[in-house]
């Protein structure tokens, strides 16, 4: 059963990456530049997320009540949800987070189980859709797989969110056995 739920887990981590990153790339081709390229500032970030968007099927929007997790959420097809919120050019820099949730509603709704951390970041060697840089370091620069898990299993908060969405992809969306949460 755990293998099937990290099987079905990665699938649609997988499914949802390649549907962004396309989403991007007919907004990268709509708007005639590249993500890197576009205009970011103040309600830029708004439609530079409503110009990708459109390339998505889902069933309703809405805005979210807990602003401090997400602003603009988005109920897909498949019964996911994903919800967006700007960073701070402060933070990251440019773009905007993603917040995405397998199964929708459903418990348990715990982040590397069944919620995940992507990024839309035009700096940072991202350049388009990805699991967001893990402990605020650009993939490039992380050591090891093995650092990346350890972040993952032993920190709290937004590092460990952040990680174990990055060990996922780094692992070729697959959930190896030795992924530190239980699935």
């Amino acid at each position: 059963m755990a293998n099937h739920r990290k099987t079905e887990t990665a699938a649609k981590l997988k499914k949802f990456y390649s549907t962004m990153s396309n989403a991007v790339k007919l907004a990268e081709t709509e708007q005639g530049l590249p993500v890197i390229d576009w205009d970011w500032q103040g309600e830029n970030q708004i439609n530079n997320l409503n110009n990708i968007m459109k390339n998505i099927n889902y069933t309703k929007t809405e805005v979210s009540e807990d602003l401090h997790i997400c602003v603009n959420v988005f109920y897909l097809n498949d019964g996911s949800v994903m919800c967006t919120d700007t960073i701070p050019q402060s933070v990251e820099g440019d773009g905007f987070e993603i917040h995405y949730d397998i199964n929708g509603d459903k418990a348990p709704n715990k982040y590397g189980r069944d919620q995940f951390l992507f990024a839309i970041i035009p700096n940072n060697n991202i350049n388009a859709v990805g699991a967001f840089p893990c402990n605020d370091i650009d993939l490039n620069s992380i050591s090891s797989r093995e650092e990346i898990k350890n972040i993952c299993k032993n920190n709290e908060g937004y590092s460990r969110d952040q990680c174990c969405t990055k060990l996922i992809q780094l692992d070729g969306w697959e959930i190896k056995d030795d992924y530190p949460l239980k699935i």
